[in-house]
């Protein structure tokens, strides 16, 4: 269980840039949305926090506490049913305990993603993100690669099929995605971040799945050196971690959907498609 408080505000707008982005990359996942009445005390927050930390601190969830005093409840992995008995554990004991009447609303995520945006949004109508800029991580001498680049990037939306790079330092999943896509794109590989970052700037890739977890850097130091290349890049990010905050950093750095493993194919081929259509509004 992960409790935002202070960060809430920065918290709820990188979600907000996530279902802007790309809702999928929240599918499966759920928001319990508990209101309160006007009158709600800062006695009854704090007993509601302490009460979701002792009774359900092994619980994967997010727990955002907004400055209106109202609760979201985010998970993935719990269903619907024990989502509504959680609601209902921690309600019973403090709004009645207070004489309020709360009231709750579940949201799928993705379906719900309008509803979601306009929640997020409006609970953060005056914060403004102050987002430095990434220190790049040194990956060595890549100044004699970017003339390649520029070649590769002029041809990428006239080339087939199209080509899809793959960041992973698993080799057996390194293998299993390659043989999933070979017969149908150009698919090239790359098992750590110099790899990624030199391959990158020789293929120019259509679209880069990109692990968040590498041996030698950490995939946002590759995303942060491809985007500082080629702002035009269609990474989608994965990792076997799918915590939501993973999902938001990767978006709000600059990637354009989120995956998390076990791949799903389909998904997959869904970005793959999309990401043609992507470098094709921007070199029309």
């Amino acid at each position: 269980m992960r409790i935002h408080t202070d960060t809430a505000p920065a918290f709820m707008q990188s979600l907000a840039t996530v279902i802007d982005k790309d809702p999928a990359s929240l599918e499966s996942w759920r928001c319990l949305h508990i209101t309160h009445k006007d009158n709600v005390s800062e006695e009854w927050v704090e007993e509601t926090l302490d009460r979701l930390r002792e009774n359900h601190k092994d619980l994967d969830c997010e727990i955002i506490y907004c400055d209106d005093k109202d609760i979201l409840f985010i998970s993935r992995h719990l269903q619907v049913d024990e989502i509504y008995e959680i609601a209902d554990d921690f309600i019973r004991a403090n709004y009645n305990a207070h004489g309020e009447a709360g009231e709750i609303a579940l949201y799928n995520m993705c379906h719900d993603w309008r509803i979601m945006k306009d929640l997020l949004l409006n609970k953060t109508p005056m914060y403004v993100a102050e987002k430095p800029s990434p220190a790049l991580y040194n990956f060595g001498e890549i100044e004699s690669l970017k003339e390649i680049f520029n070649e590769a990037k002029k041809m990428r939306t006239a080339r087939m099929p199209l080509h899809v790079m793959i960041v992973e330092d698993d080799l057996l999943t390194q293998r299993m995605v390659t043989g999933t896509f070979k017969d149908n794109y150009a698919v090239i590989t790359a098992a750590n971040a110099q790899e990624a970052v030199a391959n990158y700037l020789m293929h120019a890739p259509d679209i880069v799945f990109l692990d968040i977890g590498l041996p030698d850097a950490s995939g946002f130091d590759v995303l942060h050196q491809i985007m500082a290349n080629d702002p035009h890049a269609y990474v989608v990010m994965f990792s076997g971690n799918s915590y939501l905050d993973n999902v938001a950093a990767a978006m709000s750095e600059g990637a354009s959907g989120f995956v998390s493993k076990p791949f799903k194919k389909d998904k997959m081929r869904h970005y793959i498609e999309e990401s043609a259509v992507h470098h094709r509004q921007y070199n029309a």
